[in-house]
């Protein structure tokens, strides 16, 4: 009978490991985990479910689709495969407590929440992979990759011009995320390095080195948007800000 009753205990207590619902775990989440939650969001299991939150130092909504492994987390490795999506955004990859692996993420940039006027009518996209992230709390480790259409789609904006492809490595450079994009055609070559701050801030670094004489207006262009002409005739902008608004343009 004592051991009927202790098979029924533990058949009970593993059916509530296993299908214990996600909100239960909330109140023990660190506060700044639950301000990034919208709680009435959440559904499902601690093991599998859905929800919504703000990305971190952002006010940008994302959607979650979550499945965890115990197994992988008690060998501290990413034990969170998300699936996640949002104004502009969509992709997946495993997350774990200090990073993740095999993340794949695509920027719509027309629909990005970003409240500057001068890249209020900018389309394109931006591919990233990264094959390693670690954080812990800043930037440890990154191999990955970042690929991006922009100019080539808004030659419209650029008097004709339609620019090349950026593409190049992303790493880490000191405690900030480094993305390091260039790319040329018979014009000009184009070199930015981006860096992503753990403070959620970022600094670019734009250069636009002219082969020939710049098309028609577009220097004009350029200068508007805040480039400066340096000696050997690189158009240059530099400039740091906070990443996302949370403000749709």
């Amino acid at each position: 009978m004592r051991r009927f009753i202790f098979l029924i205990a533990l058949w009970a207590l593993i059916c509530l490991v296993m299908f214990a619902p996600v909100r239960w775990a909330l109140a023990f989440a660190p506060d700044e985990a639950r301000a990034q939650l919208v709680p009435e969001s959440v559904r499902g299991t601690i093991w599998r479910g859905q929800g919504a939150a703000f990305l971190p130092k952002t006010q940008w909504p994302v959607t979650l689709n979550y499945r965890i492994n115990p197994f992988k987390a008690a060998l501290n490795q990413p034990f969170a495969n998300l699936a996640f999506s949002g104004p502009g955004l969509s992709g997946y990859g495993d997350i774990g407590r200090t990073g993740g692996k095999d993340i794949k993420a695509e920027f719509e940039l027309s629909q990005l929440p970003i409240s500057d006027r001068r890249v209020k009518n900018v389309s394109g996209n931006v591919f990233i992979t990264l094959d390693q992230l670690k954080m812990n709390p800043n930037c440890k480790e990154a191999q990955g990759q970042v690929r991006t259409n922009i100019l080539a789609s808004n030659a419209s904006s650029w008097q004709g011009w339609s620019g090349p492809i950026l593409s190049g490595p992303i790493s880490c450079d000191g405690d900030n995320v480094l993305a390091r994009l260039t790319g040329g055609d018979k014009d000009i070559d184009v070199m930015i390095d981006l860096r992503l701050t753990p403070e959620g801030r970022y600094d670019v670094d734009m250069q636009l080195r002219p082969q020939t004489i710049l098309p028609n207006g577009l220097g004009f262009i350029l200068s508007a948007l805040g480039f400066e002409e340096q000696a050997d005739g690189t158009m240059r902008l530099r400039e740091q800000g906070a990443m996302f608004q949370g403000v749709k343009r």
